[in-house]
């Protein structure tokens, strides 16, 4: 039985997810983050495990780049960042 915790890529290849949970959730966990760059997972891409892309090649180029090596550590600012407390002051 494979556990969920073996994975280290998440892709999430949504335009439209605008609440984007599972992505928040799995760079928590400490996975990589494969996702398009738009709009709406411009806040992910601040996180140096998130890989996004415009291209199917630089789809490809993210998904090799995060299969050949091991998520970083989150920063405490990172951890931050995932938090309720942060999510309500970019609210307000």
């Amino acid at each position: 039985l494979v556990t969920m915790t073996r994975y280290k890529v998440f892709i999430n290849p949504s335009l439209s997810d605008v609440v984007a949970t599972t992505t928040a959730e799995a760079l928590a966990m400490g996975k990589f983050v494969v996702c398009a760059e738009h709009p709406s997972n411009a806040f992910f891409a601040t996180f140096r495990n998130c890989f996004t892309y415009r291209t199917k090649e630089e789809f490809i180029a993210c998904v090799d780049r995060a299969l050949a090596s091991d998520p970083a550590p989150l920063t405490a600012d990172e951890r931050h960042q995932l938090t309720w407390e942060a999510a309500t002051e970019r609210f307000l």
